[in-house]
């Protein structure tokens, strides 16, 4: 039988086992850090679909955040850092701004009143 292997070579191809990443890594979402100058340049920064990137602004106290879904749509977000235990200014509530609102609105229909009155007093001459 030896003799009849020597006629008839065997040249099937060797396979190895060798491990293959999943395919379906296009519903995962891969991040990264990057440093960037300004807004413009981090909100320039081209992201693929379904990645995330987030950069540090390196002249500023800025991170920006810029993502695309799949269908490779972008989205960008700035944050402003701020250390804890800093003085944070104190700013309007929406409460203090409807107030100011109601006393200009009172002030601006005296304002028309005393308007019409001059006037009759002055057609009144």
């Amino acid at each position: 039988m030896n003799n009849f292997q020597s006629f008839y070579p065997q040249n099937y191809p060797q396979f190895q086992n060798v491990y293959q990443p999943p395919m379906n890594q296009q519903n995962q979402v891969q991040s990264s850090v990057v440093w960037v100058g300004s807004r413009s340049e981090a909100e320039s920064y081209l992201v693929g679909a379904n990645n995330s990137v987030t950069m540090w602004d390196s002249n500023g106290e800025y991170v920006y955040r810029k993502s695309a879904d799949a269908s490779g749509r972008p989205e960008f977000h700035a944050y402003k850092l701020v250390e804890e235990g800093q003085n944070v200014p104190d700013y309007a509530t929406k409460d203090d701004l409807t107030k100011l609102e109601g006393k200009i609105n009172t002030l601006t229909d005296k304002i028309r009143a005393i308007r019409k009155d001059v006037r009759r007093e002055s057609d009144d001459d």
